[in-house]
């Protein structure tokens, strides 16, 4: 379940990039949003090219089956900083509260990656 810790935003999925990366629409508060690429930390999913992209686009349907359809769209991310690409690094959590790390791991959808 979420935790108490400052930054946590609620936010609405834009686009699924791959198994662990995505595009929100970030509600700040006081009526103001922005667009972010989000990674999700804690895990590093197969790439959707090369000899992993039949498994890097199964992921990539995983993570949008728990995170993006109909009222699944809303998440809560903890932002935890940004990476050398400028995308936000994040625990990402269901419209549920849900943590999506470990959903994804007992799905091999990926495997557990620190940064």
């Amino acid at each position: 379940m979420i935790s108490n810790n400052l930054y946590h935003y609620q936010a609405e999925v834009i686009r699924v990039i791959d198994g662990d990366t995505f595009d929100a629409m970030v509600d700040l508060g006081m009526s103001t949003f922005t667009k972010v690429r989000v990674r999700i930390l804690g895990i590093n999913a197969p790439e959707k090219t090369g000899p992993t992209k039949e498994a890097g686009i199964a992921s990539m349907f995983f993570l949008g089956s728990l995170i993006d359809t109909g009222e699944k769209r809303m998440i809560t991310i903890k932002t935890i900083k940004k990476d050398k690409y400028g995308r936000w690094l994040a625990q990402v959590f269901t419209h549920t509260g849900e943590d999506v790390v470990p959903m994804i791991l007992a799905a091999n959808q990926a495997v557990a990656h620190w940064e």
